[in-house]
């Protein structure tokens, strides 16, 4: 799951679309569901490098993987069914990414907070995002 999760968002498009799939399949399948598939992608670690590498990747995600992050979690909220832990631990990870310096996470993340915002209400949601900027 850790490999699948840091394809998400990868610059080859069919790379990119079949780990989504794939992804979104782990998380309606009753063996993994939303509590695992959700602590992969709150996870912003990228995985080490291969050893025998020449050079070695930088051990940060790209705005593009953050994003696509962002997308996955947003169909997930719109499909699956997510206990309060995970609306929990969705919700944090959605007021993070309203802070990121890129308008491409920003974009995603609001989705979801829109999404979030539906599923808990503003008193429930309001303790995330409480001290962001206006």
């Amino acid at each position: 799951m850790a490999f699948l999760s840091n394809k998400i968002g990868d610059n080859l498009l069919k790379v990119r679309q079949s780990s989504e799939e794939a992804f979104m399949a782990a998380a309606y399948h009753p063996l993994f569901g939303v509590k695992l598939c959700l602590s992969f992608i709150v996870n912003e670690v990228p995985l080490p490098p291969q050893p025998g590498a020449k050079k070695p990747k930088k051990l940060a995600l790209t705005s593009k993987q953050i994003s696509a992050k962002y997308q996955v979690l947003h169909k997930m909220l719109l499909g699956l069914e997510f206990g309060k832990d995970q609306l929990s631990q969705a919700a944090g990870y959605s007021v993070k990414g309203l802070t990121h310096t890129s308008n491409d996470v920003r974009d995603p993340a609001y989705d979801c907070m829109g999404e979030l915002y539906r599923q808990m209400g503003e008193k429930k949601l309001s303790q995330f995002y409480d001290g962001l900027r206006q």
